[in-house]
């Protein structure tokens, strides 16, 4: 009997497993081994510096006119190191048939695979949360109204993917939590009869209205600050992602994760730079939020206000006086393409020591098994990690959908 070649045979069924039972594996983007090579292969923490798409400017007139190429790049940090460990031999010399094997793996690895694939998704959703642009209405959950305002809330969300520049055949997710999954098929019922039924007797929510539709318990519930009405933007020392804000009160406070808004700030198709309705603000999240002090408070968003060039996101930068206004307390189910996020994954680099050590990559997610015996105790561990990080890849392309 040769262990590790169960070792690696039980390694390669976790894989599938793992990748299987992630939610958000298929629907975001997934850079894996193959994709990049840290200098650090193996240590906790390395980063990854993932290609943005290259944009220009379209010219007019005959003659030519020269722009220059700018590659942006965006840092994912690898700093989720996720394991669950096993006091118990798994690896027992009597595991010589494929059934054992098998046997083995359903009972005691299919389970911590299954806490590795929550902890993955439940990552993946906080980074929807953070979302900067939102469709519905903060408090309300969507197919809580009648068929008519639900059709209307999901065709809002896909406005605003199609505004910003997502070809009508990219593959489009809505990820809602178990609330408004269970509402907006009842709510659509009258127009999607068989689909709806589809929904009830299965409880797969399936395809509709443009999107692919799941359901999670990890979508995030955001409890926003609370600005006055009077709260505006100081010129002085507002640039770049810092946003000073003025005539506040006492009262007033931001949030890390809030949504706001500043009028006369208005979103652009981020291709033809023009601004893309009359009435939708460019929404900015707060990264950062100092303490009001003397009615004045100092913030940092994201992403930042650009109004000129081929990266060009807003109509006009913030000016002196203008209001801001905060997004509602909300659950923040979410919208997104292959595009919105991206998720890297690195492998393991096996222990030289250890009695067993085996590293499998399937579709980008990998995951290492490493077994040893404690002299100590007597007695036999083992161990699965995974080692993954995320942030928000073209996040113009989703969005919140507030409930």
């Amino acid at each position: 009997m040769n262990t590790f070649k169960t070792a690696k045979k039980i390694l390669q069924i976790a894989a599938i497993e793992l990748y299987n039972m992630c939610k958000f594996a298929d629907v975001v983007t997934l850079y894996g081994a193959k994709e990049f090579k840290a200098p650090s292969m193996g240590a906790i923490g390395p980063t990854v510096d993932v290609p943005m798409p290259i944009r220009y400017l379209a010219k007019t007139g005959p003659n030519y006119q020269g722009q220059s190429i700018t590659e942006q790049t965006k840092t994912v940090t690898l700093d989720q190191d996720m394991h669950v460990g096993l006091d118990m031999s798994v690896f027992d010399a009597t595991l010589n048939t494929e059934a054992d094997i098998t046997s083995v793996s359903s009972k005691y690895i299919r389970p911590a695979i299954l806490t590795l694939a929550d902890a993955f998704d439940d990552y993946v959703a906080g980074l929807g949360a953070k979302l900067n642009q939102t469709a519905g209405t903060a408090g309300t959950t969507p197919g809580s109204g009648t068929a008519a305002q639900t059709q209307q809330l999901i065709a809002d969300a896909s406005v605003i993917m199609t505004e910003n520049g997502v070809p009508d055949a990219t593959r489009k997710c809505m990820i809602l939590n178990p609330k408004a999954a269970g509402y907006i098929p009842t709510a659509l019922s009258s127009l999607f009869v068989r689909e709806a039924q589809e929904a009830v007797k299965t409880g797969r929510l399936g395809y509709l209205m443009d999107f692919d539709l799941y359901k999670s318990n990890n979508i995030r519930k955001h409890t926003s600050g609370v600005l006055g009405a009077t709260a505006a933007v100081n010129s002085t020392g507002t640039t770049g992602t810092t946003l000073v804000l003025k005539a506040l009160d006492a009262s007033d406070s931001l949030t890390v994760g809030d949504t706001i808004t500043i009028a006369g700030v208005y979103a652009v198709n981020p291709v033809n730079k023009r601004t893309v309705s009359s009435d939708r603000l460019m929404q900015f999240n707060v990264e950062t939020a100092g303490a009001e002090a003397g009615n004045a408070m100092t913030v940092t968003i994201s992403p930042e206000p650009i109004s000129s060039g081929a990266y060009q996101n807003v109509s006009a930068l913030p000016v002196d006086g203008a209001l801001v206004t905060v997004k509602a307390s909300h659950v923040a189910n979410m919208v997104i393409t292959k595009d919105t996020i991206v998720m890297a994954t690195m492998p393991f680099k096996a222990p030289r020591s250890a009695v067993i050590a085996e590293t499998v990559t399937y579709k980008g997610l990998s995951m290492m098994l490493s077994a040893d015996y404690d002299i100590d105790t007597r007695s036999e561990k083992a161990r699965l990690d995974i080692l993954f990080g995320g942030r928000e890849l073209y996040p113009e392309t989703g969005c919140r959908l507030l409930g």
